[in-house]
């Protein structure tokens, strides 16, 4: 009797956010369904750079690109540039237009309060209160530690991608392969009306918004996103 050829493990490839590292990730990246790759940002500066990156990392492998928030908009800029390679995408948080006029000015704004009185002082003036619907969290000291990492070199580098991205509606519309868009119910920077636009424009999604969750749904309901992430993989890849 002829033996069954295991199934292969897809990989996900996971692209962090704005002044986030991959720590904040490392809920998801163990499981039994699929491979994990982390791409650590630096002072990539444009989408193009962060591609490179990405290619230089995965090689020629087909991979199911993860992007939080920013790195939605990494994860679109990869499947323009290298089409064929990606099977599969999942959207944490994320959204697919291109900056809001008038967004630059705040943004200059918030890197001068950084570069004056520092990143740790910006977290928690400005962004926490963004992030988290409840200011005493315990994730907001993980998401203040992060950005301290990424320092102020890495947060210009990423305003500059934030500021000159493309609008990716089309790009979301024509891509046919398998979408999970994952939500927080109280995320202020990319709403639940995001989400759901996002779902509307693809042809092959799955929509979840999480409950008791703000902008850092994989933080803050951790366990939850894992298994919605590995029950789409297994739906759709095992």
């Amino acid at each position: 009797m002829a033996q069954l050829e295991p199934k292969v493990k897809p990989t996900l490839v996971f692209l962090p956010g704005t002044l986030c590292t991959t720590d904040m990730f490392q809920a998801l990246l163990t499981s039994d369904h699929y491979h994990s790759e982390v791409i650590d940002l630096t002072t990539q500066a444009s989408l193009a750079e962060t591609s490179d990156l990405i290619k230089l990392k995965v090689a020629d492998t087909p991979v199911i690109l993860v992007g939080f928030s920013m790195g939605g908009m990494l994860a679109f800029d990869f499947i323009r540039r290298y089409p064929k390679q990606v099977i599969g995408l999942c959207l944490l948080n994320s959204n697919c237009h291109a900056d809001l006029p008038g967004r630059k000015t705040s943004r200059e704004q918030h890197f001068l309060l950084a570069e004056q009185q520092g990143i740790t002082r910006l977290m928690q003036e400005v962004y926490l209160s963004l992030y988290f619907s409840k200011p005493d969290t315990p994730f907001a000291s993980q998401v203040v530690t992060m950005a301290e990492q990424i320092g102020i070199d890495g947060f210009k580098a990423q305003l500059n991608i934030l500021s000159n991205r493309p609008d990716s509606q089309q790009t979301l519309n024509e891509f046919s392969h398998p979408t999970l868009i994952v939500g927080g119910e109280h995320d202020l920077p990319c709403p639940v009306s995001h989400q759901e636009y996002m779902a509307e424009q693809c042809s092959n999604s799955e929509l979840h918004i999480i409950k008791n969750a703000g902008h850092f749904a994989p933080l803050e309901q951790s366990d939850q996103v894992k298994t919605l992430i590995e029950h789409w993989v297994i739906k759709h890849y095992v």
